[in-house]
Parts: structure tokens; C-alpha cells; sequence
């Protein structure tokens, strides 16, 4: 193999990279957009059912893309405990954004508001975590919870 071979070899490795990069984003800005959606449903706890239900899909997607072989209830647990242990700003945030859609008027427009942005940015961080991941050469069995948790916890504040 030549050198003028190997580079033509990197370089076309570096462009899938880049295109199965960008497809990834692509898919993360879709659940999203989707999860901001049903963060603005008017019915608690079917708001939260439908943001998990979104992130679960977009790891789905996220897993068929890179060849990961995926686990409902693997993502499940991983989701849970990235999710769950994220500052409590974020969770009463959340609860508040909730609260705030049952009430008639202005207090509908910021639950609506708060909600839809809070499940955006949680979704696309926590898609970003996964591409990461899985660019890294991971898959579902070996996440590292407690770092993603700290990674999203982070995320969330600075965006606070």
C-alpha cells in the first residue's frame, strides 16, 4: 500500500465519520423538536410519558444508525438513571413548567414555554452524549451512567 493510498484511505474513513456524524445531529434535532412537543401537552404526567417515550426512540434510531444493537429496557434503565439523578432544578423546573399548565392564561404560556425548552435541551444533550458514545466505540452495555448524569446535570445548569 502506498502512502498516496493510505491517505485516500484516512481520508475517505474521516468523510463516512463526518456523514454518519451529521446524520446522528440530524436524528437528535428531530426527537427534539418532537420532545418539545409533548412538553407542551396540557396533561400532566402524559408530557413526561411522551419526552421518555421520544428519547427512547431517538436512541433507537441513534443505535440503528451506528450499528448498536439496542434494548428497550436496557435504554430504559440507562435513561432512568441519567435522567433521574439530574439537579433538582431541573426536575421542580420541570414539576413547575407542569404546574404552570393548568392554569388559565399567562401561567399557561410559561408552562407551555418552560416545558418545551427544558425537554428540548434534555433531549438533544442527551442525544449528543449518545453519539459520543457510540463514536467512541460503545454501546448500550457499557455506558457510563454517572457520567452522562454529570455531563446533562451541567448542560442544564449552564443553560439555567
Amino acid at each position: 500500500m502506498t502512502v498516496d493510498t493510505e491517505i485516500a484511505a484516512t481520508d475517505a474513513a474521516v468523510a463516512n465519520a463526518s456523514v454518519l456524524r451529521q446524520q446522528a445531529k440530524e436524528i437528535v434535532s428531530r426527537y427534539a423538536v418532537w420532545s418539545s412537543a409533548f412538553g407542551v401537552l396540557p396533561v400532566p404526567i402524559a408530557d413526561v410519558a411522551g419526552i421518555t417515550g421520544t428519547q427512547i426512540s431517538m436512541i433507537a434510531a441513534l443505535s440503528k444508525l451506528y450499528g448498536v444493537p439496542f434494548s428497550k429496557s436496557w435504554v430504559r434503565s440507562i435513561l432512568g438513571s441519567i435522567v433521574g439523578g439530574v439537579a433538582p432544578w431541573a426536575v421542580t423546573a420541570g414539576v413547575v413548567s407542569t404546574v404552570f399548565k393548568s392554569m388559565p392564561g399567562i401561567g399557561l404560556g410559561v408552562g407551555f414555554l418552560g416545558m418545551a425548552g427544558l425537554s428540548n435541551l434534555a433531549t438533544r444533550t442527551i442525544g449528543n452524549l449518545f453519539i459520543d458514545h457510540f463514536e467512541a466505540g460503545g454501546d448500550l452495555s457499557n455506558v457510563d451512567t454517572d457520567a452522562m448524569r454529570e455531563s446533562l446535570s451541567e448542560e442544564m445548569q449552564k443553560k439555567k
